[in-house]
């Protein structure tokens, strides 16, 4: 079957309840023609909220392993985006 620059199937039948890809968190979902990605298994929890600082070489967090867990969950969320397809 042939399609035109402006076919697009589309999925939903516009029900309010919007639409799921998957029945359970194990089944595999795959984007752009990409393989499945297996869903991440990273445990992610808010970082504390902590006041901005102006001392000398602060970044506005209570200690180090805050940042630290911020960029692991931001590497963890590229890195998935980039496994779905989602993001270069």
């Amino acid at each position: 079957m042939s399609y035109g620059s402006t076919d697009v199937e589309q999925i939903g039948g516009d029900s309010p309840e919007g639409v799921s890809l998957g029945k359970a968190t194990t089944d595999l979902v795959g984007l752009y023609g990409l393989s499945v990605a297996q869903r991440s298994t990273v445990t992610m929890t808010a970082v504390a909220a902590t006041g901005a600082t102006s001392t000398a070489g602060s970044v506005g967090f209570a200690t180090a392993a805050q940042v630290d867990s911020l960029v692991t969950q931001a590497n963890e969320i590229a890195s998935t985006l980039k496994a779905y397809g989602l993001h270069s």
